[in-house]
């Protein structure tokens, strides 16, 4: 019996021992349980009828969920400032854990904690109407004495204005109202300002920014030593930094860009005046993002070197380069406001190279050359250069110099490429005018004497063989033409020369001007056609016999032409040489027509001293 007691007491022990260990498992595994401060805010934080949330900060706080295994009691309210300034208080007294969307200055941080790292940007700005086209973003020169409407109560702002204006050397007139956003934008409408001081996410529809300065970072606020939830968001917000630099910035484009202009928060800041909640706090807080916050940077951690990055993009913005990020995994391109205004499309576009850019292959080289810059490369070749000509928004095709950084992940598989385009056609074509002016004879516009030289005897070694012939075309009596007509009167003449040898030889032959009333023919690729030279320069010496008159001066004008065929080995000096000696024969012979080098010539001119005139070479 007692034995049989025994095992009843042993079981029951048993039992009591599994209870308490499933118990404390139980409890174990139960998360923790964060409470945040879920005002109305458009865009930003909001609660449908169903209880459903969404928003700007109900996004990050989920993916900061994915790595702290939180979760989350939302306490809602309404956008007005009492229910603001009373969330702030009970998140200060510790009955609310979290609030989103505040900056961390001295007197803030004596009643909160803040994370080490923010959760976005804000910028002061300057806007005007779009139609406002004499303010131009890109020269600031424009800016000067303009009248620029602000809100009294803006003092940090209004300061940052005006070092923005001592910086960059601008005088304007600040014209300072009571805090209305209707008599702010009344004034705009009306002529009385140019311009609005405001934050970058507070502009109206038909508004558009010139200038942004002064940006700061907002934070996650935490109650005073909730060291926990502080160490949470850190480690968190690290991890997401890291594995997409982008996503506050795609959070932005995805709440407060949806049509894809300029970026603003104006739903936002209509159903929930985020003035009252700055007159209140006293820091001017503005909730924003910003777009492309990490171009040109790699996967960081440190919060300075996004802030750097940051003031380099907006450099990039002022200045005359345009910016575009292609996306290799979500197949999207993100590009700057200049860049989709100078070469056309959309400042966002998805499935861009399967959908887009696939199709223009075939058609466009500019699509072409564009593919390069994105098209998958080993780190080894990260970054590529190209220049090409390419349409801009005025329809003619321009040069640019393409620049592209390919980012990879640890695995070394393409994640980004980030890249910049700038518009280099004053450069190239100021110097293909000093290529041009190197090689081409001032007066004519053909080839000077050295240039034509070089481009025959490319050709004779490339292909010599009886498949060439030189000409040495020459006015008759010019210095008659000269001294009739005048030096002036001269030079129309070697003009009109010029367009004739074009107009009668084509692209076919290389033309050139020896000097003086002196000019040069190589026509190539004649090989069977032997005649042909022969039959042009006659047509050329026909159309040249003509009568010109000025200043009561009048003569006639004629030309003579010496031809010589190329030959195996020959060379540009030979070739030159024969053609000339059958040109001087030709002079001697009547003028006026053409003589080709041949037995006749040697003969004739064999024991003359002067049978070969040295000319420039």
């Amino acid at each position: 019996m007692r034995k049989y007691i025994n095992q009843i007491w042993s079981i029951s022990l048993a039992l009591c021992l599994v209870f308490c260990l499933t118990a404390s498992r139980v409890q174990a595994e139960e998360k923790k349980v964060v409470r945040v401060a879920f005002p109305e805010q458009a865009g930003f934080s909001s609660t449908n009828a169903a209880g459903n949330h969404s928003g700007y900060t109900y996004e990050f706080l989920e993916e900061i969920a994915k790595y702290t295994d939180w979760e989350y009691e939302f306490i809602t309210g309404d956008g007005s400032d009492e229910s603001l300034l009373k969330m702030m208080e009970d998140l200060k007294n510790g009955e609310i854990d979290i609030m989103g969307g505040m900056v961390s200055t001295p007197e803030l941080a004596e009643d909160y904690d803040f994370p080490e790292y923010n959760c976005g940007y804000s910028y002061s700005t300057l806007s005007v109407l779009k139609d406002n086209e004499d303010i131009n973003a890109t020269n600031y020169s424009t800016f000067n004495n303009i009248k620029v409407g602000a809100r009294k109560t803006a003092a940090r702002r209004i300061q940052a204005l005006n070092e923005f204006c001592k910086a960059n050397g601008i005088t304007l007139e600040i014209i300072e109202y009571d805090n209305s956003d209707d008599a702010l934008h009344n004034a705009l409408k009306s002529g009385e300002v140019d311009a609005l001081l405001g934050p970058d996410v507070a502009m109206g529809d038909d508004e558009r920014i010139v200038a942004r300065f002064d940006g700061r970072p907002y934070y996650f606020a935490v109650t005073k030593g909730n060291t926990e939830v502080v160490s949470g968001i850190n480690s968190a917000t690290a991890i997401i930094n890291e594995q997409n630099p982008n996503y506050a910035t795609e959070l932005y484009m995805k709440y407060f860009n949806k049509n894809n202009q300029q970026v603003t928060l104006e739903s936002f800041i209509k159903a929930n005046p985020t003035e009252s909640i700055v007159a209140a706090l006293g820091i001017g807080l503005v909730l924003a993002a910003v777009v492309g916050m990490t171009m040109y940077i790699r996967m960081q951690r440190n919060q300075q070197l996004l802030l750097n990055y940051e003031r380099y993009r907006i450099l990039s913005e002022m200045s005359k380069e345009f910016i575009f990020e292609y996306d290799y995994r979500e197949d999207s391109i993100v590009v700057s406001e200049q860049f989709a205004n100078t070469f056309g499309g959309k400042s966002q576009a998805d499935h861009f190279f399967s959908a887009i850019l696939s199709k223009e292959l075939d058609t466009n080289e500019s699509a072409r050359f564009f593919a390069g810059l994105i098209k998958r490369r080993p780190p080894e070749e990260a970054r590529y250069e190209v220049e090409y000509k390419t349409k801009v928004s005025s329809g003619n095709k321009e040069w640019v110099r393409a620049t592209s950084m390919i980012i990879f992940d640890r695995h070394n598989q393409p994640m980004r490429a980030i890249g910049k385009i700038i518009n280099i056609n004053d450069e190239k074509c100021e110097k293909e005018a000093l290529i041009n002016q190197a090689h081409r004879d001032a007066l004519t516009g053909l080839y000077n004497r050295k240039t034509f030289e070089e481009r025959v005897n490319t050709y004779l070694q490339e292909r010599g063989d009886e498949e060439g012939a030189m000409m040495v075309v020459d006015l008759d009596h010019f210095k008659t033409v000269n001294d009739t007509l005048g030096h002036q009167g001269g030079d129309e003449v070697l003009e009109d020369l010029a367009r004739e040898m074009a107009a009668c030889f084509g692209e076919e032959a290389i033309l050139g001007r020896l000097g003086g009333d002196e000019f040069l023919v190589f026509v190539r690729d004649i090989k069977a056609r032997k005649d042909k030279p022969v039959k042009t320069a006659r047509a050329l010496c026909q159309v040249m016999n003509r009568c010109y008159e000025r200043n009561s001066g009048r003569t006639e004008v004629s030309v003579s032409v010496g031809l010589a065929y190329s030959f195996r080995d020959s060379a540009f000096e030979t070739l030159y040489g024969m053609a000339d000696e059958a040109l001087y024969y030709m002079k001697d012979h009547g003028k006026n027509n053409v003589k080709v080098y041949d037995a006749s010539v040697r003969d004739a001119l064999g024991n003359n001293d002067n049978n070969t005139r040295k000319g420039a070479f």
